[in-house]
């Protein structure tokens, strides 16, 4: 199984390529700031393309299939979780600030609004972790798969994913959905294997294709 998660946000969208193979989960987490060789970003290339031709550019980048996807809006997540709730309660990873409106999130349980959970999963680099943010990302991902299996029962479960199907987009079916809902979560010795490209934290220039290209073929081997 190879699905491509996208949290669409114009040029800050962000990319999560999922891969379950023979029982090894790995998790390709791409940056909206990624370069390529023609100086246009990974987010560029989004928006100019169809999601037909963005896949095969994607193809061309991993060597991989991927025939699945699912396109959430970052309007339309944050919507699908908050439903008709005024407030969310979360647990944030890491303490951090949501710099353009200098908004301090503290370690630990929170209760957000709208306001703040925009804030929370919207892309920027955290000054003191690179990762924060596609760590937040994440916790949103698990957060709908919660809503999702919460209710086990046989009538709930149908409601809530046709409800998910109005706030994504998607070519993939109810069963594949549940599928890789289910695949996403982390115990014993499932947990996933992650790279972010480009991966800020290697100390080179993270920006040069041969170098990013080079990470995600060690990654996949």
């Amino acid at each position: 199984m190879t699905i491509l998660f996208v949290i669409e946000d114009g040029f800050q969208t962000t990319f999560y390529l999922y891969l379950l193979q023979g029982g090894k989960k790995k998790l390709l987490r791409f940056s909206p700031d990624l370069f390529l060789t023609d100086g246009e970003s990974l987010a560029q290339k989004y928006m100019q393309l169809s999601i037909d031709d963005f896949l095969v550019l994607l193809k061309a980048m991993t060597h991989l299939e991927i025939k699945g996807y699912i396109i959430g809006a970052k309007e339309k997540i944050i919507d699908f979780l908050l439903k008709d709730k005024e407030q969310l309660s979360i647990d944030n990873p890491k303490a951090f600030v949501y710099e353009k409106e200098h908004t301090v999130f503290e370690q630990g349980k929170l209760m957000v609004d709208k306001k703040m959970l925009r804030e929370f999963i919207t892309y920027q680099l955290d000054a003191d972790n690179a990762l924060g943010i596609f760590e937040r990302q994440e916790y949103a991902l698990r957060l709908i798969r919660n809503e999702l299996l919460s209710d086990k029962r046989l009538t709930a479960m149908p409601r809530k994913f046709s409800r998910l199907k109005k706030s994504i987009e998607t070519n993939l079916k109810l069963s594949d959905l549940l599928k890789f809902f289910s695949a996403y979560k982390e115990r014993g010795d499932e947990r996933t294997q992650r790279l972010t490209v480009p991966d800020s934290q290697i100390g080179v220039k993270v920006d040069e294709p041969s170098v990013w290209l080079q990470q995600i073929k060690q990654f996949l081997s």
